[in-house]
């Protein structure tokens, strides 16, 4: 049975569309990614003192990355998240009528640098890096607002004036996660990582981002 020509065509162009390209050596590659990022993490108050809250937060990213072999990179990063909302509760401070109790409302955003290093630990299409960043993180605490909420029907502000606040810290950041090559020069990568903060009681924030990459091979 003889196979049409333009069917085989069709076959041809449609197998090359849906089978990943095996990429060349790596070494010399520059890549530039961009994407958006999840974070989940755990802040306590930054009024008074009280519990803990957990949230999220969402945001993008921008890495560049240089191969100076076929499986070590080097690479740079920034990355942005937009405010979101966080309330403590059981949070105690003082007044001029002397110490209230109530709940902490505030908008909580990041932002930050990174550099850092990876180690491709296997695959060639479909990838597996594992690496550690060091870099420098700011977390903003504004539109902040202590509310009684001993009446939960009817929570209201003490009226107090909090001023807006900034923490500067560094972390640590191991990685892993799975890298696709679909051509020698577009990339998809899925690599979560753990921010440990250096030095500081904070807890430590887990960001899964998403990104796009294209390579360009300077040897």
């Amino acid at each position: 049975m003889r196979v049409p020509a333009r069917q085989l065509s069709r076959a041809t162009i449609a197998l090359a569309l849906l089978v990943p390209v095996s990429a060349p050596a790596d070494r010399g590659a520059l890549t530039l990614e961009i994407g958006g990022d999840l974070v989940l993490t755990q802040l306590t108050p930054s009024f008074g003192s009280g519990d803990s809250v957990q949230g999220s937060l969402g945001g993008a990213e921008i890495r560049v990355r240089y191969a100076v072999s076929n499986r070590f990179e080097l690479e740079a990063s920034g990355f942005w998240n937009a405010t979101a909302t966080f309330v403590n509760t059981n949070v105690r401070a003082s007044s001029g009528g002397g110490p209230v109790t109530g709940s902490l409302r505030r908008e909580v955003g990041r932002g930050g640098a990174a550099m850092g290093a990876r180690y491709l630990a296997a695959g060639s299409i479909w990838r597996v890096p594992l690496g550690l960043d060091v870099g420098w993180l700011r977390t903003s605490s504004s539109s902040q607002d202590l509310i009684d909420v001993s009446d939960p029907q009817n929570p209201v502000s003490f009226g107090l004036h909090i001023d807006p606040a900034r923490t500067d810290r560094l972390f640590l950041a191991p990685f892993a996660g799975v890298e696709w090559i679909a051509t020698d020069h577009f990339s998809v990568s899925i690599v979560p990582r753990l921010e440990v903060p250096v030095g500081s009681s904070s807890s430590p924030a887990l960001v899964f981002p998403f990104c796009v990459g294209w390579s360009w091979y300077l040897l």
